[in-house]
Parts: structure tokens; sequence; C-alpha cells
């Protein structure tokens, strides 16, 4: 009994948790009307059309220079320019997009392999059954007789559980996953209410130590909110475009978490921290990986040393990105954009891969979002040249970053430029999760550094807290103006 209302309360608290997130601050944006940029992206060029990208844009192999905004803020660019290797970029409408069965069924095999997997998503009769008794002893059960609250909850999960019974399979055998995807309902557990459906599969092995997860978009339309009787506080889950893909290993620890020290540069040898309790190296690593990936055109954004709970043990996080017609993505994975400053506001999750593996192999991936080109509105895009982007990127700065280091706060700042990159990002309409444009953008990579009063310096953990460089300001490269990652525009 005590089993059931803690797996309850967990599944409740959940709930409400998804909905419940901080909004972001959100940078400056100089420029959102999307039809102008339209029409600056597809008008006629002057240059010549066969010449590189950065001979058309007159962009430079590198940037460097140094900069004082004020006796607090400064700036210090040394970064390589990095351009795809193309003559031109397209502008492309996209949507969000599923996980295929193909692609579903070619991971489960390679992750999975010859483990038994049985089918998590539903129960047998006799396992509902003895659920069912378990709920009816809570009913039954005096100290709960004045409770209403609870009583509600657990006739309305009777009902659901019930329900379930209906169309379970009439065996004592839990049915066996082979990776086939399959219609299945998402159920409220305070109302007992039908959430919404989807397409997806939940398998586990015999011990439930292993587990292969998928949930393709699902049907809501509108945010589905839950309140609990007798109180004010409310919960549910907002809509959100956000296709799932988890796989975790029975090697797999609790937990592995990265610091401002975990990114790996060298990937030919084994991290000096971690020998003698790793033995394969980053290029081992993802020539492992590579055969899981083939054509999903994603390629590798980085690679991080992350460790288990008082460091008993170690893994490369690998994070990838997609790779559209020549052009890399911005990584933002576990970044969505919010059309809304509230907790319910429809939300559609930027694309993200990010694969645990050490000696034992691949322990865990987590695959969201991905996205489909659905239509193409330039070939090749008419972009700024680059010296009007360097331009904006100075005010900007100066801007973004100036109450950082206000004089007030006695605090010294220094932004360090390490990488610039035309790549792409999504932007949406505003209002909108259905569609978006894929556009060319200029990232500039770097860290913010305060300096402390001895003269030693503080670098900002950054996002994903893990040593990757941030971006410290994104450019859209069609107009000019500032992309809000949070907005989406």
């Amino acid at each position: 009994m005590k089993k059931v209302i803690v797996l309850l309360l967990i599944a409740v608290m959940a709930l409400g948790a998804a909905a419940c997130q901080k909004t972001p601050e959100s940078p400056i944006v100089v420029g959102k009307n999307q039809d102008a940029m339209i029409e600056h992206a597809t008008s006629s060029q002057n240059t010549d059309a066969n010449d590189s990208i950065r001979k058309q844009f007159n962009i430079p192999d590198e940037l460097n220079y140094a900069n004082a905004y004020s006796e607090t803020l400064s700036i210090n660019v040394s970064a390589h320019v990095i351009v795809p290797e193309c003559s031109g970029i397209p502008l492309l409408k996209i949507a969000p997009a599923d996980f295929s069965q193909e692609l579903v069924t070619k991971l489960f095999n390679g992750l999975c392999g010859d483990r038994v997997m049985y089918d998590n998503s539903q129960s047998t009769r006799k396992q509902l059954e003895e659920e069912i008794i378990l709920i009816k002893q809570v009913l039954q059960d005096p100290q709960y007789a004045e409770d209403e609250e609870m009583l509600t909850m657990y006739r309305n999960l009777l009902r659901v559980t019930e329900k379930k019974w209906e169309t379970a399979p009439d065996s004592d055998t839990v049915p066996l996953c082979n990776g086939n995807l399959h219609f299945l309902t998402r159920y409220d557990p305070v109302s007992g209410e039908e959430m919404y459906t989807y397409y997806g599969l939940s398998a586990a092995d015999a011990d439930k130590e292993t587990t292969f997860f998928v949930e393709n978009n699902n049907s809501m339309t509108e945010t589905y909110v839950t309140k609990r009787e007798g109180e004010d506080i409310q919960g549910g889950i907002p809509v959100k475009k956000k296709a799932d893909l988890c796989y975790t290993a029975q090697a797999a620890p609790e937990n592995y978490t990265t610091s401002p020290t975990s990114c790996i540069f060298e990937y030919d040898i084994v991290p000096s921290a971690v020998q003698g309790n790793m033995s394969i190296t980053p290029n081992e690593a993802l020539e492992y990986i590579a055969p899981l990936l083939t054509g999903t055109d994603m390629v590798v954004d980085g690679v991080y040393l992350a460790a288990a709970e008082n460091d008993s043990s170690y893994a490369y996080k690998i994070c990838y990105t997609r790779k559209v017609e020549g052009v890399c993505c911005t990584f933002l994975g576990g970044m969505y954009t919010s059309h809304g400053d509230d907790s319910f506001a429809p939300s559609w999750y930027y694309e993200g891969l990010e694969i645990l593996i050490n000696d034992d192999g691949i322990i865990r991936l987590d695959w969201v979002s991905p996205f489909q080109v659905v239509e193409t509105i330039s070939e090749s895009c008419h972009l700024i040249q680059f010296d009007e982007i360097q331009n904006i990127f100075d005010k900007m700065v100066k801007i973004k970053y100036a109450e950082l280091s206000k004089k007030d706060n006695e605090q010294k700042v220094r932004i360090d430029i390490s990488k610039i990159r035309l790549e792409f990002n999504r932007i949406v309409e505003k209002n909108s999760i259905d569609f978006g444009l894929l556009i060319p953008v200029w990232s500039f990579y770097g860290k913010v550094i305060f300096i402390n009063e001895d003269g030693s310096e503080t670098i900002r953990p950054g996002f994903y807290n893990d040593g990757r460089d941030e971006i410290i300001v994104q450019i859209n490269a069609l107009d000019g103006s500032i992309i809000d990652l949070m907005r989406g525009y």
C-alpha cells in the first residue's frame, strides 16, 4: 500500500514540475520582421555565386582585437572564423519530427543487442489485479475515511486501472518488446482522465535495469491543467513539441555530472585525470558509436569528461548536432523556445543528442526533438557582409553585458571570444510551434570572466557547466538582428 502511495505522489509531483520551470531572462532583440528578412534573403546578390562563402561576404580567417568598453567591461577576441565549405547557405522551413520506426529499430537492436526486453508500457491482467487490490485496500482503510481528497484520487486511480485491465493481455507473462512503436495513452494520475495519446514504446529487461523509451510528439493541442481538490496549486503539462528517445544500460550509475574543466580537446589519448580508470580514448568511443548514427546527419559537437557520484566511475559525454546541407546547427540540447512568460506557454525544444560511453560501452543515450525540412525557401541566401556583423557584435556586447560590470558592483568583467562560426539555428513565428525557419546565424563563442579584486579570475560556468564556450551573442546573418535563444526569434 505504501508503495502505491509513493508512486502516485512521485507521478503527481513530476506532473506539476513539468509546468513550473523558471523562464530564463532573454537577451536583447533588435529585429523580428520575418517577412523583410525573407525578402532580403531571397534578393539578388552582387557576388559571384561560384565563389566561396568566405570570399563572397569578405569573411576573414581569423579575428584578433581587444577593446575596453568601460573601466569595468572589456573584450578580447582571438578567434578562428569558421564557415561551411560550400558556395551558398539555403533558407529552410522546418517542422518538429518523430523518431521513425526504421531509426528506432536500428537503435533498439544496436543498443539492447541480445538482451531480452519486455514491454514496460502495459501490465498483465494479473499485475493489474494486484494493483486493484492494493488500491481498494487504501479506499477501505479507516485512517483515510475523512480524507476526501485522498479518496477522490484513489477512486480515479481505480477507474484508470480497471480500464487498463479491460485491454490488458490475458496472460501471466509480460509480453516481449521487439522495438516496435505502438499507440499509447497517458492518463492524469489525479483525475484519471486521458491527457494525450502518442506513438512510442517503453521497454525494460527483467530486472528493469536496462531501459529503452520512446515518446513521439503527442496529440495535445492545448495545455492540460490539473487542480488538486481543496488547493489553489495548479499543475499540468503545457503543449510542447519534443519527441524523446532514451536508453539506459545496466552498468549506468544514477547520475553523471560535468564540471567547468570537463571539455576534452585531445581525442587520441585518455585524459590524464582518468588514466587507470578508463582505457578507451575519445576517438575509440566515437568509432564505437559511429555505426549507430550512420545516415542520421548527426555530427559531433563536443566531447566532455563526466564523473559519477564520488568519482566512482567516469564516462565521456559526447554531444551531437545535426548537419543540414553541409551546415552545422547550433547545439542547444535541453533548451527550448517558449511563446509566453507563464509556465503553461507552448514550447518547442531544440534538438540535442547526448551519449555517455566508457569501457562498458554505451551506458546512456538521450535524443530529443528531431526536426525535418519541409520546404526550401531559398537555395542560397543573401547574407550581410561580415564587417557589418562585427560592428553589430561590438555594439551588442556592450549593451548585453553592461549590467554585469556596473561600477557599483565593483566587479570587472572580460569577455573572451575564442570561436566565431557561421551555422544554422532555428527561429519560429511568434506564437507558433508548428513550423520554423532554419536560418544562417553568426555565433560568437567564448567565456564570461569575472576579475576579482586580488587579480584572480572566475569563469562563469554557462548553461551546461561542462567547460564548453557559451554563445556570447548570436546574430541573424540575414538581417543583423540578435537571436533570443529562449524565444526563438
